[in-house]
């Protein structure tokens, strides 16, 4: 029997491929397949911080609401982006001008603690 890479072998067939959605909102989003499960791998929460520009901010009653509603139209799975922050305590970051504080509002912040938006 001849052994084929997994890489090759995922990148060549179609109905192996599982499309998911990553963003702030994916209600409307849909599998490549009918056979497929609906899954949000990346519910953002909200967005790094870019040197000199405003904060921003998604409220915590716009993800529940975003969340039952994904659910209520056929979402299999769905994961928080970022659940935990973190920070980059070095000079650089993720890109030009981006703060090193790296948690997108997420529920527990850099230092364990329940982020205010959610208490």
């Amino acid at each position: 029997m001849e052994q084929l890479p997994i890489s090759i072998l995922i990148c060549s067939f179609d109905y192996i491929q599982i499309n998911t959605c990553n963003g702030f909102y994916c209600d409307q989003f849909t599998p490549n397949s009918a056979t497929k499960p609906k899954m949000w791998t990346e519910n953002w929460t909200g967005w790094f911080l870019s040197f000199g520009g405003a904060v921003p901010y998604r409220p915590v009653e716009d993800i529940a609401f975003d969340v039952a509603q994904f659910f209520q139209r056929g979402g299999t799975f769905r994961n928080y982006y970022m659940y935990h922050g973190g920070t980059n305590f070095g000079r650089t970051t993720g890109g030009p001008f981006i703060a090193t504080s790296y948690d997108y509002d997420a529920p527990i912040d850099e230092y364990g603690m329940i982020f205010s938006l959610y208490q």
